[in-house]
């Protein structure tokens, strides 16, 4: 949300919906008075789960998610062309660059799977369609004629999530991903996480700029955790009465992959 003050004793608030893949897709225009702007911030702070921003910051947001509009040929939504203008903002005409990787930044990304351990992470998933993709290998491991033994099938089940993210983790996934994980990093700090934000600043570092070796364990936890998921649908499904004592159907996976937190922003 961005907020502006109006002449007399009103606010002008715009709430927008923005994506690191479209820009800003939808956004809602209007005036309220101060006293309801300001219990609007006040329940929203204490709720949690969002940060306040400067406003310079709050600016250069909008102006990256505008650029974000223009490259990607999305239409700005009704209403844009007057936020940009109101607020003073122009959009990015570059994608936005990371700095290069610190010495420290390898040591520091080997931890980076225990950033899906954060209520924040916890539910970022792969898209539907790579979700898929590992599920039928998966059941390829599973239901294979060959006699294997338990390690021998957690091996290739470790495999299979390994291709599956390596796959998945082209130059352009890698710095989407390594963008969110900078914001990610953003709001750690702001919220008193001083190690989870060392942790997502150095992967998103290195997965910015290519670093191949070691495999980024925060890409492979992604995947892992499609893994767990499987399983525990599988181990529900042969505790019910009457259930078949064969590998179980993998129940679908959660549809959509988790974004960095909505965030209040205001001047």
């Amino acid at each position: 949300m961005l907020a502006r003050v109006l002449r007399g004793a009103g606010v002008e608030v715009v709430q927008m919906q923005l994506s690191d893949e479209r820009g800003v897709v939808a956004l809602q225009l209007g005036d309220r008075n101060r006293a309801t702007w300001r219990k609007l911030v006040k329940d929203g702070l204490a709720h949690g789960g969002i940060v306040e921003l400067p406003p310079e910051e709050a600016a250069a947001l909008l102006a990256e998610a505008a650029g974000t509009n223009l490259r990607t040929r999305t239409p700005f939504p009704k209403g844009l062309d007057v936020v940009l203008r109101h607020f003073g903002v122009q959009p990015q005409q570059s994608p936005t660059e990371l700095p290069l990787p610190e010495p420290e930044d390898l040591r520091r990304a080997q931890e980076a799977d225990v950033l899906h351990d954060t209520v924040e992470l916890a539910s970022w998933l792969p898209p539907e369609p790579d979700m898929r993709v590992l599920v039928q290998k998966m059941d390829e491991v599973v239901q294979s004629p060959l006699s294997l033994s338990d390690v021998q099938r957690q091996e290739q089940l470790q495999a299979a999530v390994l291709g599956v993210a390596r796959d998945f983790f082209t130059p352009e996934v890698r710095q989407r991903y390594a963008l969110r994980l900078w914001r990610m990093a953003d709001y750690f700090e702001r919220s008193s996480r001083p190690r989870e934000a060392d942790i997502a600043r150095a992967e998103a570092r290195r997965l910015f700029h290519g670093a191949q070796e070691p495999f980024s364990r925060f890409a492979e936890r992604l995947f892992e955790k499609v893994l767990a998921l499987v399983a525990a649908a599988g181990a529900r499904a042969g505790a019910r009465p009457g259930a078949d004592t064969g590998p179980a159907e993998a129940a679908p996976a959660p549809t959509l992959e988790r974004r960095s937190p909505g965030g209040l922003i205001i001047p």
